[in-house]
């Protein structure tokens, strides 16, 4: 499990910015989450960054900057990971297939 965890969240985030997966813009700040303290705000600013982008990109509510719906993650993270994966394609999430077809 932690493999596909760690591999996903990265792509989650390259796809909620319509950029292709890359180390430095999109894995290494989920490094930063296995640092105490630091990692927790790391985690908190990448989630809420995640949600305020998926709702730019599929124009959800006022777009025109960060509202109180984008830090949901702090009070309901299943909630937020649900609605996340629900308005991205498969392709965007989903590592293990990517990595069977060597992308």
């Amino acid at each position: 499990f932690f493999p596909g965890c760690f591999c996903a969240g990265p792509q989650v985030y390259a796809a909620a910015q319509d950029q292709q997966c890359a180390w430095m813009n999109h894995l290494l700040p989920y490094l930063t989450l296995i640092i105490p303290i630091v990692g927790s705000i790391f985690g908190l600013v990448i989630w809420t960054a995640i949600r305020f982008n998926l709702r730019k990109k599929h124009s959800i509510g006022d777009t025109s900057g960060c509202s109180p719906f984008d830090c949901l993650t702090v009070f309901c993270g299943p909630c937020f990971g649900c609605q996340e994966l629900r308005s991205l394609v498969k392709e965007n999430w989903d590592w293990y297939g990517l990595y069977q077809e060597q992308k």
